[in-house]
């Protein structure tokens, strides 16, 4: 089990990295313009994903899995469901700053300064699902047949 928790920051990045291109095609209409390297932007966006793993697996996914352990058996569905759900924690905490650092400056918090709107929002948290989700599964295909529950 511990190497699939191990293992999250690193699919976390993989998952980001591999989903980059359609993360730079749904945003040029909402912020417009195109990085000046790809490649660069791909990997800052892999990275930026995998350092966020990191404190979401240790303080967040483990004690889920421990309290879901504890209660029984439970299936890969439910581990999917949950690591959508843990996947979107990086971006409510992002913007959760964001409006309060707008909130000091005496600026409008609303969802157009805060995630380019509602397409916006909409695409931090279909990623962040597809990540989390993503995450989750690679940990059951590394821990789930040593489980209880659902194979």
């Amino acid at each position: 089990m511990l190497l699939g928790f191990a293992a999250q920051p690193f699919a976390a990045a993989l998952i980001a990295f591999g989903l980059f291109p359609i993360v730079e095609i749904t945003g040029r209409g909402l912020y417009g313009g195109y990085p000046t390297d790809m490649w660069d932007a791909a990997v800052a966006l892999a990275f930026g994903v995998g350092v966020a793993a990191v404190p979401i697996t240790v303080f967040a996914a483990v004690p889920l899995f421990l309290r879901l352990l504890r209660r029984g058996d439970f299936s890969r569905g439910e581990v999917v469901c949950w690591g959508a759900l843990l996947g979107n924690i990086p971006g409510a905490l992002i913007v959760l700053a964001l409006a309060a650092q707008l909130s000091r400056s005496g600026a409008a918090v609303n969802l157009d300064n805060l995630t380019y709107g509602v397409p916006g929002a909409a695409r931090a948290i279909i990623l962040g699902a597809v990540i989390g989700a993503g995450s989750a599964s690679v940990f059951w295909w590394i821990a789930g047949r040593h489980l209880p529950g659902d194979r």
